[in-house]
């Protein structure tokens, strides 16, 4: 997508996490400039890591490296990084990477850094990607004596495919069917904070575009790639085929076109932001593309979207797949399939595809699976 806007006159700009990292993103093929940050270093672990070096040597080099590297998750929980590593950080917002992305996006706005041409930025946001870190002023905004949750129900281990399973919950500490509200609670009071300090980097992007005077001209999309599980049904992370995790935010901003506050409950696919955003900037989508223009449903909240919704995750050399229709959510594994009817149990706790009284149902469901495979040229069952 950026690289047609780009081959179309736009000036393409991208900070932080927009493909999933360097040796994905296609660099000058798509972007004029493209900038990845890190956040600053922890002021818990500067005077660690002086006293380290001390010892051992730059950490930059050689075998202080690696000694370095293994010891790094052992510090704080603020350190473990993709093993669940949470915690408030002891930085400004503009100290971490995040604010750094969204600085940097104001920065080309008020600059002008695209000169004469239309713009296409992309602001790759990474919290509330672990490691769940926020500076401390959006940690006190969630006590954790407060939180609400209510506890992990194991249902949905007992009636679906294995391989739908996932351990997931090792790495952030738990045993399995144990509770931990004192754990479970920390891990949630991280998530919204890191949900909390993206919201206020956000607000930096949105008042850049005030200032620059581009808030009337521009659209403005937000999005994310997938959802999280944070104890429910006992697991946690993603990679998983609930509701939970495919359903992600979705707020589309044209000025002229979408109406403050309005909404729509039909159903889209991320493959369709591009049709979309190619029709309103008048840019020629390439004829391959497989969503639909959201145009319409722009102007008119009230209009039908897709009667399907479609979702594969990854087992190993194995694919899960998934559709979503407006009432019923089903899922296609190598070993099983799932059931469940979103208007009676939208969490997902009653598998219904070993229930008679819902065959048709699912007879109907997996033809449906199969015309939508077919047309996304998925790997073949």
């Amino acid at each position: 997508m950026p690289q047609r806007f780009r081959e179309s006159g736009y000036w393409t700009g991208a900070v932080g996490k927009v493909f999933h990292n360097q040796r994905t993103d296609p660099g000058a093929l798509a972007w004029n400039e493209v900038l990845r940050f890190e956040n600053d270093e922890l002021p818990m672990v500067t005077p660690i890591r002086e006293k380290f070096e001390h010892e051992h040597g730059s950490i930059a080099t050689g075998e202080a490296r690696r000694m370095w590297r293994d010891f790094y998750p052992t510090i704080a929980p603020q350190t473990r990084g993709q093993d669940a590593g949470r915690g408030p950080t002891g930085l400004r917002d503009e100290q971490h990477s995040d604010g750094k992305n969204a600085r940097q996006i104001a920065s080309w706005l008020e600059n002008k850094a695209y000169g004469n041409q239309p713009f296409f930025m992309a602001c790759g946001i990474h919290k509330p990607h672990v490691p769940y870190l926020a500076p401390d002023k959006y940690f006190e905004m969630y006590p954790r004596d407060e939180l609400m949750f209510a506890p992990a129900s194991l249902e949905h281990w007992k009636h679906v495919p294995k391989i739908a399973q996932t351990k997931r919950y090792e790495a952030f500490g738990f045993k399995f069917g144990e509770e931990n509200d004192d754990l479970r609670r920390e891990y949630i009071q991280a998530y919204h904070a890191c949900i909390s300090f993206i919201d206020a980097q956000i607000g930096i992007v949105f008042d850049a575009l005030q200032r620059s005077g581009h808030w009337d001209d521009t659209i403005v999309v937000l999005i994310s790639d997938h959802g999280y599980m944070l104890g429910e049904k006992f697991m946690w992370g993603k990679v998983m085929l609930f509701e939970q995790c495919d359903r992600v935010p979705m707020v589309i901003r044209v000025p002229g076109r979408t109406q403050p506050g309005s909404t729509s409950e039909g159903l889209v696919e991320l493959v369709d932001l591009f049709p979309t955003l190619a029709e309103l900037c008048h840019v020629p989508a390439p004829a391959e593309l497989q969503g639909q223009s959201l145009s319409g449903m722009l102007a008119d909240p009230s209009s039908n979207g897709k009667e399907i919704a479609y979702t594969v995750v990854t087992r190993g050399d194995e694919l899960g797949q998934a559709i979503r229709t407006q009432r019923y959510h089903y899922t296609w594994w190598p070993t099983g399939v799932e059931l469940y009817d979103l208007s009676t149990d939208p969490d997902e706790n009653n598998n219904l595809a070993k229930t008679l009284t819902h065959q048709k149902t699912l007879a109907i469901m997996q033809g449906k699976l199969d015309e939508v495979e077919a047309k996304a040229g998925s790997r073949k069952r």
